[in-house]
């Protein structure tokens, strides 16, 4: 295999022209990468630049950065490096190739990079399959490491995954090539230091070529869930998400809550399909809705668990949280729930996590028919709010008077109100005098008065 041409071909099916950055660390694989980038970037009058990271786990990491610098400069490419000291802590792969990539999509942000290159090659696609499969993993996950996906607003592009780790090696020592060792790529701490030292040599030992060969099922994989299995997953779920003028509101006489985009899918339309494909189509909505929520096995199945649950129940994973409601699955981002109290006065607003609540200077019943959006908010005596005017979220135990019913509970209004659960924490009331006179987006007291008049305004947040 020619891996100069094999890399312009995988490069040029990706983006056809424009810069790239290219990730380099100073291992084996990066340093072919590199060396082949300049050649086809040279052929093809390509822009190019290299981006490392110096995580400063290891005490060769500065010598890895100074290595990567000189081999840069050597083809007279630019290097952007970070020089960020790591936390060595739990789930250290993980955070250190968030932190990269996050890294690498600044510098093509900077740069005006079209794609980001990185040296994965087909032995890593094999691992990683294997990897995925030992973890339980779906389709989806099984057909991960792709050679293109999405990287922010640019491309990451893998233009190696078809070329051995045994073809790199050779392309190296052809060129005369050096190259840096991380030793903790072998590392049987870690489970792909195991796979890679210990399980892979064993299987390719018993069946030679085995390696390639599970390399060639993930592909198969991949082409398989890219042309059927996707289009199908999208067209699904686009069925069973909600309108958004289906999502659940709150009734119509006072304003909502909040205005933050819903996405819901009803449970009619996924029981009309096998279950296999119902835990699909439920990983398919946590990687569109909430894209930072783990979608391991145990979580999607956790999820699934809901279409039979009991309304009102739920299940959290980092910032996201999926509620059961009558007839829907909510899926939704934990929204921040704590802000400090603070005091107003009249003609000044204040901040909530849900939205923006505005107070009016004092103006007569007669002019306030004519002010601007009159129809927007409530009006009260402005006699009937003493101060202090105090905003603050709502505690429990707190109540309300209001017409005919008495001293209510805040709790039991915002049940009544529909106010789905998770937004519950965020809701604010604004007492005067010590009294709550206002819970807004949901209900004014009972305060009397009479006189001058207020506005009191709820804009609820977008998003």
């Amino acid at each position: 295999m020619n891996l100069v041409e094999t890399f312009s071909e995988e490069l040029n099916a990706a983006i056809s022209q424009g810069p790239v950055l290219v990730a380099v660390s100073g291992g084996l694989d990066s340093a072919v990468l590199l060396d082949v980038a300049v050649q086809v970037a040279s052929e093809e009058s390509r822009p190019l630049a290299v981006a490392h990271v110096n995580y400063g786990l290891r005490p060769e990491a500065d010598d890895d950065e100074q290595f990567v610098r000189a081999r840069a400069a050597e083809y007279g490419v630019p290097a952007h490096v970070l020089n960020d000291p790591f936390d060595a802590g739990p789930n250290l792969h993980d955070r250190a190739r968030r932190h990269r990539y996050a890294f690498f999509e600044r510098v093509a942000k900077d740069t005006g990079a079209v794609a980001v290159l990185t040296g994965h090659h087909a032995d890593d696609h094999a691992e990683t399959l294997l990897l995925q499969l030992f973890r339980g993993a779906g389709l989806a996950g099984l057909a991960s490491l792709k050679p293109t996906r999405p990287l922010g607003e640019t491309l990451l592009v893998r233009p190696l995954l078809r070329v051995s780790r045994q073809e790199i090696e050779t392309y190296a020592k052809a060129r005369g090539l050096t190259w840096r060792t991380d030793t903790s790529n072998l590392d049987p701490r870690f489970a792909r230091g195991r796979l890679r030292t210990e399980l892979l040599p064993q299987i390719e030992a018993l069946y030679p070529g085995s390696t390639a060969a599970i390399a060639r099922a993930a592909r198969h994989l991949q082409a398989l869930d890219e042309t059927i299995i996707r289009t199908k997953l999208t067209k699904d779920l686009d069925a069973a998400t909600l309108p958004e003028e289906d999502q659940p509101t709150n009734p119509p006489t006072h304003p909502p809550i909040h205005a933050l985009r819903i996405h819901t899918l009803h449970i009619h339309t996924l029981q009309t399909h096998p279950p296999a494909w119902q835990r699909q189509l439920i990983h398919e909505a946590l990687k569109r809705f909430l894209p930072d929520v783990p979608r391991d096995a145990a979580f999607v199945e956790r999820v699934h668990g809901l279409i039979d649950a009991q309304v009102g129940r739920s299940v959290e994973a980092g910032a996201g949280r999926v509620w059961r409601e009558p007839g829907r699955l909510r899926f939704e981002r934990e929204p921040q729930t704590g802000f400090a109290p603070v005091e107003l006065t009249f003609g000044q607003s204040a901040a909530t996590p849900l939205g923006t609540v505005s107070i009016s200077e004092p103006m007569e019943q007669d002019d306030a028919k004519q002010e601007p959006g009159a129809r927007e908010g409530v009006f009260v005596s402005a006699n009937a709010l003493p101060a202090p005017l105090l905003l603050r979220p709502w505690r429990a135990g707190d109540r309300i008077r209001l017409p005919n019913l008495g001293r209510k509970r805040i709790s039991d209004l915002l049940s009544e109100a529909k106010i789905p659960r998770a937004d519950r924490p965020a809701v604010c009331v604004l007492e005067a005098g010590g009294e709550i006179v206002w819970v807004p987006g949901v209900r004014v007291a009972d305060v009397g008065g009479s006189g001058w008049v207020v506005r009191l305004r709820w804009a609820p947040s977008r998003g």
